[in-house]
């Protein structure tokens, strides 16, 4: 807390865009540097920044999208491997904070 508020107050930073998601986050028993989270329902809004649900909310992907965040310290162990390769997964890059503002530029341009 103290952190976010010094960068706050550093940098005069003050709140843009609220992001929310659904997450089932789940870590391997056997492996203690795995984890894999499941993000649904991933939305946002400009205005009404506060901490609770609110309606309006904008939804960044289709309805019934899941993005899968597989983390790993040093090596993907041999289990996860075949169970990515056995539902067809490939790695890729996604970030919410860029999709997100990347949207907002589109919109802009279409009033400009």
């Amino acid at each position: 807390g103290r952190e976010i508020s010094y960068m706050k107050d550093a940098y005069q930073a003050v709140p843009k865009v609220f992001i929310a998601y659904d997450r089932h986050a789940f870590i391997s028993k056997t492996e203690a540097d795995v984890r894999i989270t499941f993000d649904t329902d991933i939305r946002y809004r400009l205005n009404h920044l506060e901490l609770m649900d609110y309606p309006g909310d904008i939804c960044l992907l289709e309805k019934d999208s899941v993005l899968v965040e597989i983390k790993v310290m040093n090596r993907y162990p041999l289990w996860l491997v075949h169970a990515l390769h056995d539902v067809g997964a490939t790695r890729t890059s996604f970030s919410k904070y860029g999709t997100i503002y990347t949207e907002i530029l589109k919109e802009r341009q279409k009033h400009v």
